[in-house]
């Protein structure tokens, strides 16, 4: 079995691990952030919880996909049964 530190070394700086729909959505998620920090935040009284419960959110979206990514590069780590396909 090849180690986990080889597997990582196959992957130069600046090659694509991400596919262009999982970019789109996380590029789409800062937008979602910075139109809640400008406009809903800035628009009037918000807690501090609610900035914090709303970060803590998207940082759980983007980590989801990066699990895309991972599962497609480790898929003996994530074995979660049926796999959707087209």
């Amino acid at each position: 079995m090849e180690s986990t530190n080889a597997r990582i070394l196959r992957y130069a700086p600046g090659q694509e691990i991400l596919t262009d729909a999982e970019k789109k959505v996380i590029d789409h998620l800062a937008d979602a952030w910075n139109l809640f920090v400008r406009e809903v935040i800035s628009d009037g009284p918000t807690s501090l919880e609610d900035q914090t419960e709303f970060m803590q959110h998207i940082h759980a979206l983007q980590n989801m996909m990066l699990s895309q990514a991972a599962r497609r590069y480790y898929p003996e780590y994530r074995v979660l049964g049926d796999v959707i396909e087209d």
